[in-house]
């Protein structure tokens, strides 16, 4: 019985060895296949994540393509636009060297002049913003200013003057060779007009070492125009007023850029300086969301002199009254926010998608028009993408206006003769020899015409009459 009772126990404690290492060997194959477990999983994560990231760099290249196809579309639909104003401008300023009666005279340089008011909308669809398109814009708004003092002389009855026909036959020939450099670049199936986007053609520079782009001749000399209005040398010669404060170095500088797209702004690189009577820091980059950006900031007191975000061609925006409304609001939002209080809006145009608005100050109840702000706004997004402070920033300062002399209805009952009164007020506008004077603005109407008059407040002198014009993509005056 012993014996039995011995081998039994001896047979349990066996029994018991064995059982643990069993556990023991099921435990390190549970442990061994529950870590098989956890390294495939961390594999097929990884896998996930490699697909995931391969996929979204992949979409980030079609996304950035179709970007660039589209910018390229805007491009060169603006250099189409452009070529055919130039064009027509060519036309026109040719036949001025031919026809003799006032009356032919006059329709040419009305053409003339509202020709250069298109041209100057297209030139702020190109790339590389001021630095540009500067020199070109400069030349077609003193071109168009030219033509129109040239008619006002004619209908007070004076006659051109020998150094007048020596112009008309320099901007001839300036105006034929800008001409064949345009239609060069528009008439290019091949041309890359993104490439653009980093270089300055317009400005007597050739371009270097751009992918794509053709050669720009730097051949083009835009002369000086013999007279003295808005867009002429001498203005374009005086100091600009509202310039004050601490001088800005490059890096603080981008430091109001990248604050300006308020955390937008993917990347920011040098674009190129602006050398002139106001002294920018040029800048450049990407957005979040795609699209491109060019701002410059004043070298004296860190303020945005111009800044314009590139978007695709947008050809599916209907445009109405209620728009323009929403567009006057996000735009004078935005003005405000930059510090620009009082902001009236006056006029604007569209074009494939984008609004263009003209702001004046308004302060103590007169509109100064010389200190105009110009608004670029999204019509499909009702979001302001860019502004043009330059005559604001050369022209405005602290005034002290004269009193008027005559009452509005002094004036009014003036006006009225000739025209149904819609509206009125009273401003400060600038005049041909680069003075200010104080009016009361009348806007009315005779027949199916509208017109802006202008009478002198101290001295009760018609001062200008602009006839108001509704064009498909929005107003102009002449």
């Amino acid at each position: 019985m012993e014996n039995n009772e011995k081998m039994n126990g001896e047979n349990t404690d066996v029994v018991k060895k064995i059982r643990k290492r069993n556990e023991r060997k099921e435990a390190r194959v549970f442990r061994l296949r529950k870590g098989m477990k956890t390294r495939n999983l961390i594999i097929i994560l990884l896998i996930v994540a490699l697909a995931g990231t391969v996929f979204f760099g992949y979409m980030q290249t079609v996304q950035a393509a179709s970007y660039k196809t589209n910018l390229n579309n805007m491009y060169a639909k603006s250099f189409e636009d452009l070529s055919q104003h130039i064009e027509t401008i060519n036309n026109d300023i040719t036949k001025l060297k031919v026809v003799s009666s006032n009356e032919q005279w006059s329709l040419l340089l009305m053409n003339i002049l509202k020709t250069s008011s298109s041209a100057s909308d297209v030139l702020g669809q190109l790339p590389s913003g001021i630095e540009a398109v500067g020199g070109m814009t400069a030349f077609i708004n003193r071109l168009g200013d030219y033509c129109y003092m040239l008619n006002k002389r004619m209908l007070n009855g004076n006659v051109l003057k020998p150094e007048d026909i020596q112009q008309i036959d320099t901007l001839t020939a300036e105006v034929s060779n800008l001409m064949q450099q345009i239609n060069n670049i528009a008439s290019d199936e091949n041309t890359d007009y993104t490439a653009y986007a980093q270089k300055n053609i317009f400005i007597g520079e050739e371009t270097e070492n751009i992918s794509g782009a053709p050669e720009f001749k730097s051949d083009i000399s835009y002369p000086s125009l013999l007279y003295d209005g808005p867009f002429s040398e001498s203005t374009e010669n005086k100091e600009p007023k509202e310039l004050r404060g601490e001088e800005y170095t490059k890096d603080k500088a981008k430091e109001v850029a990248t604050g300006f797209y308020q955390g937008r702004a993917v990347n920011i690189d040098d674009g190129g300086d602006l050398d002139g009577k106001i002294y920018a820091y040029g800048f450049t980059g990407q957005l979040q969301g795609g699209g491109t950006f060019d701002i410059y900031i004043t070298k004296i007191g860190g303020k945005v002199l111009w800044s314009y975000e590139s978007l695709p061609v947008q050809q599916d925006v209907t445009v109405d009254a209620a728009l323009q409304q929403r567009c006057y609001a996000s735009a004078t939002d935005f003005l405000a926010k930059l510090g620009y209080a009082n902001m009236k809006p006056n006029y604007w145009q569209h074009y494939d998608g984008v609004g263009v608005i003209n702001f004046a100050p308004v302060e103590n109840g007169t509109v100064l028009y010389p200190d105009i702000v110009k608004v670029w706004v999204d019509l499909k997004e009702n979001r302001a993408i860019g502004i043009d402070a330059n005559h604001y920033i050369m022209s405005h300062y602290n005034r002290t206006l004269p009193a008027a002399a005559i009452t509005i209805e002094d004036a009014r009952a003036t006006v009225a003769q000739r025209m149904e009164i819609v509206s009125e007020q009273i401003a400060l506008i600038p005049l041909e020899d680069n003075s200010e004077s104080l009016c009361y603005e009348f806007s009315g109407k005779s027949g199916a015409d509208e017109f802006l008059f202008y009478i002198n407040a101290v001295t009760g002198k018609e001062e200008d009459v602009l006839q108001i014009i509704h064009a498909p993509n929005g107003q102009m005056v002449m």
